[in-house]
């Protein structure tokens, strides 16, 4: 799959993304992201909503305290990002979507229902 072609705008608005994220500060990652987003065709999306999905999630749990939210959001993140390689954009998205896995196989082998039930849970870095 090819890397997309960012301008410079959009290299400027991922990087802050990336920075953003790493710092926890996940809505405002989002919103980063989004704004590459929009400027993108529908095809060249699906990297860019995998890693929106993944903010939107740890935001969920760390911000928002929705369960339900989080573990959608992780489940969609999953689904998008595991469609690319080991790396793409910079982005080691292996390690990414091996930080989904642990969450989501902890959730499914404990059958957890909330947070009351779940351990805190390690938040990835994008490097």
């Amino acid at each position: 799959m090819k890397s997309m072609i960012f301008s410079e705008q959009d290299t400027s608005d991922f990087n802050l993304g990336i920075k953003l994220f790493n710092e926890q500060q996940f809505w405002h990652a989002h919103e980063a992201w989004e704004a590459i987003w929009r400027r993108h065709p529908e095809e060249e999306r699906v990297f860019l909503q995998g890693l929106i999905q993944l903010a939107a999630a740890y935001h969920h749990y760390i911000s928002r305290r929705s369960f339900r939210g989080m573990v959608n959001n992780f489940k969609k993140a999953q689904s998008k990002l595991e469609l690319f390689p080991a790396e793409y954009c910079g982005v080691k998205v292996a390690q990414l979507v091996d930080a989904i896995n642990i969450v989501l196989e902890l959730i499914e082998r404990r059958g957890l229902k909330g947070f009351d039930e779940l351990e805190a849970i390690e938040i990835v870095k994008i490097n």
